[in-house]
């Protein structure tokens, strides 16, 4: 377990299963359908409860599904449990609109919030979502004053893979085509003219695709945060061979790669709060490409810090990939302070 506050915001994380997240009712719950497979492991949480409930799932602009509908019906069915019977509301839209699925997900909380009255508490699902809404969710819930608290939770996965682990580094590639960089609403920091640039790549598997898009911005100084120890000692290794190469060009000191566990996002909110601190006035920028609770990491510093810039990687496409839970499901429950 690890606890930090910052600003106004106070967070906890807890590293279980599904049936040792702690109790909770919420005002509204977020899910995501994908085709993993790990995206239906919060059915196994049987300890929450809710008043309402909303399933995002995508499609691409030819009307291809991006979920598998059996798990939408999974997910539905355990919503429905949960809620008392309360109707499920399925927000499904095109995955190549970001700020249009992040509108209509906004649009949600804002509508429970003032048939509650007051700010809500919301527990999401992150283990399948794209990190782009649950940051986007993350800098207009909190910081907009709709959300008194926000439990995420995450589901470890089991990435599928073959072969040696040289090989696995180039062949577990999740996207497809260029990736392109977009700013998160909220999350657009302050720009000092006078200020140096300086980048914390949060990195993963996909190794060349850090560096090119590093090169781009030609930044003056390069942080990576590396998720070690990663969810078992092959990922982590391959974690540390896919980041070698933006290591190498950048000339990253040893003293820059931080190195925290894969699935802490309290723990790299601490840690990057540090390292941040180190460059008062100068033009810092979040690369949110790693592990899931990585990014919320960095968002949850972003929110509180109105300096730091995120983010967001969008690729041309994605590839499907089976993602098996393991069975350890992380919490990541926050409060805003502001409103206590």
């Amino acid at each position: 377990m690890m606890e930090y506050r910052e600003g106004y915001i106070s967070a906890v994380s807890h590293r279980g299963t599904a049936e040792e997240i702690e109790p909770g009712f919420y005002d509204l719950m977020l899910l995501t359908c994908g085709w993993e497979s790990r995206s239906i492991a919060i059915s196994r949480v049987t300890s929450i409860q809710c008043n309402r409930a909303a399933i995002i799932c995508f499609h691409d602009a030819s009307g291809r599904k991006g979920y598998e509908p059996a798990f939408l019906e999974a997910l539905t069915e355990y919503a429905g449990r949960i809620s008392g019977g309360q109707a499920i509301d399925v927000i499904e839209h095109n995955s190549s609109d970001l700020d249009g699925m992040a509108i209509r997900l906004v649009e949600k909380v804002v509508e429970v919030r003032r048939k509650v009255g007051k700010p809500i508490r919301v527990v999401f699902d992150i283990s399948s979502c794209p990190r782009y809404y649950f940051l986007y969710f993350l800098g207009v819930g909190m910081k907009g004053r709709l959300c008194e608290s926000v439990t995420f939770l995450y589901s470890e996965g089991q990435y599928e893979s073959e072969g040696e682990y040289e090989k696995e580094v180039v062949e577990y590639v999740a996207t497809t085509g260029e990736w392109n960089t977009v700013p998160i609403p909220g999350f657009d920091g302050i720009f000092n003219p006078e200020g140096r640039a300086i980048f914390l790549v949060s990195v993963g598997f996909e190794g060349a695709r850090y560096r090119s898009v590093v090169t781009r911005y030609e930044p003056d100084r390069v942080l990576v945060l590396l998720p070690a120890p990663g969810f078992n000692e092959k990922y982590t290794r391959r974690a540390e061979v896919a980041c070698m190469p933006l290591v190498e060009e950048f000339r990253v000191a040893d003293d820059d790669i931080l190195r925290i566990p894969a699935g802490d996002a309290v723990a790299v909110w601490r840690a990057v709060s540090c390292a941040a601190a180190r460059y008062q006035g100068e033009n810092v920028t979040y690369l949110a490409f790693g592990p899931k609770p990585h990014v919320l990491g960095l968002g949850l510093h972003g929110i509180v810090d109105q300096s730091i810039s995120v983010l967001y990687r969008k690729p041309e496409g994605y590839t499907r990939k089976e993602v098996k839970p393991t069975g350890v499901m992380w919490s990541y429950a926050l409060r805003n302070l502001a409103l206590a």
